[in-house]
């Protein structure tokens, strides 16, 4: 499903404790679906062992994106799947026609 062009808004988010003023095209729903992602995978990253802020954004980044290459996987391997269950139909489409195809040429 294509996502319409909306013009950019303002908006106030928080992100680990931080208050941002951002431009976004995003509803108020998708907005807040992502700041809840994203502040969990922050969650998960502060109670590491390192105090290093740009560690854990690394390992959070590292997190995202193994989870993005994740879905991307799967949805390409879901993409085959329906090419081949589209060539399943169709071949079985064919040969059901030329069976009903058989069976009027025999009728006849």
């Amino acid at each position: 499903m294509e996502k319409q062009s909306l013009a950019l808004r303002p908006a106030k988010i928080t992100i680990a404790q931080e208050r941002l003023n951002i431009q976004t095209d995003l509803s108020d729903q998708e907005l807040e679906k992502i700041l809840e992602y994203l502040n969990r995978k922050i969650e998960k990253y502060i109670g590491e062992n390192t105090n290093e802020t740009k560690k854990r954004l690394l390992l959070m980044a590292l997190d995202i994106s193994a989870e993005f290459f994740d879905v991307r996987h799967r949805y390409h391997k879901l993409a085959e799947n329906e090419k081949n269950i589209e060539k399943e139909i169709s071949t079985l489409n064919n040969l059901l026609q030329q069976e009903l195809d058989d069976q009027k040429a025999s009728e006849s």
